[in-house]
């Protein structure tokens, strides 16, 4: 009874836990987020224990390495300025969609003008025509053929 009384009130490995150092992106998360990852971990490491796909190698990154991973601080405001660094480093992330997005919109050209060559009638862009032709339509009230006559 005394052991038992003594394993109660002494402090255990199950009780007293070491401090956490998560990264700043795992530990603004809901706990529920933080929950799902860590399952989705232990469901990763356990298909590939079990004969399902080779396991990564371990020397490969996954995600950001830490010096790609910048933390800057700041709010709202910095964010808006481009006068501060974390205004800067948006600009930069801006900049770099922006390039990405010509850079698509690059890459499906050239697939649309070899679907064309192979007999494709149809277009990779009418989707985007439509949204800005209705676009157009909303503001005015009118359709583009009743201002033309």
């Amino acid at each position: 009874m005394l052991a038992l009384r003594t394993a109660l009130t002494a402090p255990s490995a199950a009780r007293t836990r070491a401090p956490q150092y998560l990264s700043v992106r795992q530990s603004r998360q809901p706990q529920w987020c933080q929950q799902r990852a860590a399952s989705a971990t232990h469901t990763a490491a356990a298909a590939a224990t079990s004969g399902g796909d080779p396991p990564a190698a371990e020397d490969e990154p996954q995600g950001l390495l830490p010096e790609e991973d910048a933390q800057i601080p700041g709010g709202y405001r910095d964010a808006m300025s481009s006068n501060t660094p974390l205004g800067k480093a948006v600009r930069g992330v801006c900049e770099e969609l922006d390039t990405l997005g010509g850079l698509e919109r690059q890459t499906l050209e050239e697939a649309e003008a070899l679907l064309k060559q192979l007999g494709f009638k149809g277009s990779l862009f009418a989707g985007q025509q439509q949204q800005q032709q209705q676009q157009q339509q909303q503001p005015d009230g009118g359709t583009a053929a009743d201002e033309a006559a």
